[in-house]
């Protein structure tokens, strides 16, 4: 899962989702790494920030296609989503 680490995550934080994710979730993120990277990219893109907090606690955005990730942040005020998320990533449940 080096791929993660151009999210500006580093070694420690990829050992610790490792740690803190479930097989079926570690799985995924092997599995289909293009749709992970493609899903991160876009989060980047929004300037998100805590990639890390996102995987370990909410792992089931991953699992969902790009266009319907879109089309569910972009009905949204996608700055206050940003910030809402930077802030707690608990706000995911706003997607």
């Amino acid at each position: 899962m080096d791929y993660l680490k151009k999210f500006n995550l580093s070694d420690f934080d990829v050992v610790e989702i490792i740690t803190s994710i479930d097989d079926m979730d570690i799985n995924h993120l092997y599995v289909n790494e293009e749709k992970v990277i493609e899903t991160l990219n876009y989060f980047d893109k929004l300037g998100i920030k805590n990639i890390k907090e996102l995987i370990i606690n909410k792992s089931y955005l991953l699992y969902e296609s790009i266009d319907d990730i879109k089309s569910k942040i972009e009905a949204l005020d996608v700055e206050d989503l940003v910030n809402q998320l930077n802030n707690e990533v608990e706000n995911c449940e706003l997607i």
